[in-house]
C-alpha cells in the first residue's frame, strides 16, 4: 500500500515537472511585477507614443502647407495666363483694324453713318468755323466731305435731317466755289461735272469771300441745297468723310 501510493506521488511529481518543461518561456527580458507576474519591456513605452504622435502631427502639416503652396502657385500661373491672353488679343485685335484701310476701321469704330463709293460720312455736331470743322474730322483721320453725286447729295441730306430737328442747319463740306469762273470743285482741286442743287433762288452767291461750300437742310426737303459761305462763319456742324 504504501509502495502504490509512493509510486502514485512519483508519478504525479514526474508529471508536475513535464509539465513546467513544456510551458512556453517569454522571450525578452523579463521582470516580476508587484503581483508576481512576468512582464514583457517590449511593450511602448508612454514617451515612445507621444513622440510618435508629434511626428504624425507634423508630417501632417507639412503636407497641408504643401498643398497650400502648390494650391497658390496654380493659381498665380493661371492668372498671369489669363492677363497675357487678355493683352495678346487686345493688341491682334488692334493690329488687325490698322491692317484694314481707313474705311473699314471706320465701320469698325461706328462712324460710317453713310455709305457711298466705297466711303464713309457721318455729321459732327458742334458750332464750327471752317477751320475748326477741318480739325475735328482730323481728330478722327477723316477730312471735311465731298459729295460726288445728285443721288449722294439726296442721301446725306435725308441723313442730316434725322440729326436735327430745328429749322434752317447748315454743315460744312470739303467743298469750294470759284465765283469768277462760276465752277465749283472737290477737296484735290477737281471740278465737279453733275448739276449741283442750291439753296433756293439766290443761291450761289456771287461774292469771292464766298468760296467755302456748306448743305443746308430743313424739316422740308424742298429747302435742302448747297451753299457757298464764307470760311470764318459758324454754322452747325461739319460731314466728314474717310
Amino acid at each position: 500500500m504504501y509502495a502504490q501510493f509512493s509510486d502514485a506521488t512519483e508519478a504525479q511529481e514526474q508529471g508536475t515537472v513535464a509539465t513546467d518543461s513544456t510551458t512556453p518561456k517569454p522571450e525578452g527580458n523579463v521582470h516580476f511585477g508587484t503581483n508576481g507576474g512576468a512582464q514583457s519591456s517590449n511593450k511602448p513605452t508612454a514617451a515612445t507614443s507621444t513622440l510618435r504622435c508629434d511626428i504624425n502631427k507634423s508630417t501632417v502639416v507639412i503636407a497641408v502647407v504643401l498643398i497650400f503652396i502648390s494650391a497658390l502657385t496654380i493659381a498665380n500661373f493661371v492668372m498671369l495666363m489669363q492677363i497675357r491672353q487678355g493683352t495678346y488679343l487686345g493688341t491682334r485685335v488692334q493690329d488687325i483694324i490698322l491692317k484694314m484701310n481707313k474705311t473699314m476701321q471706320a465701320k469698325v469704330r461706328g462712324q460710317c453713318h453713310i455709305s457711298y463709293g466705297g466711303k464713309c460720312f457721318w455729321e459732327l455736331q458742334r458750332e464750327f468755323e471752317f477751320i475748326d470743322a477741318q480739325r475735328a474730322c482730323s481728330a478722327h483721320g477723316a477730312y471735311p466731305a465731298n459729295i460726288y453725286s445728285s443721288r449722294h447729295f439726296m442721301m446725306i441730306a435725308a441723313y442730316l435731317r434725322h440729326t436735327k430737328t430745328g429749322k434752317g442747319n447748315s454743315v460744312w463740306i470739303g467743298m469750294t466755289r470759284d465765283s469768277q469762273s462760276d465752277k465749283n470743285y472737290y477737296r484735290n482741286g477737281e471740278e465737279v461735272k453733275y448739276k449741283m442743287k442750291w439753296f433756293l433762288k439766290g443761291y450761289p452767291i456771287d461774292n469771292t469771300s464766298r468760296d467755302q461750300l456748306a448743305i443746308r437742310y430743313d424739316l422740308d426737303s424742298l429747302f435742302d441745297g448747297f451753299v457757298n459761305e464764307i470760311p470764318n462763319a459758324k454754322l452747325h456742324g461739319v460731314l466728314c468723310e474717310i
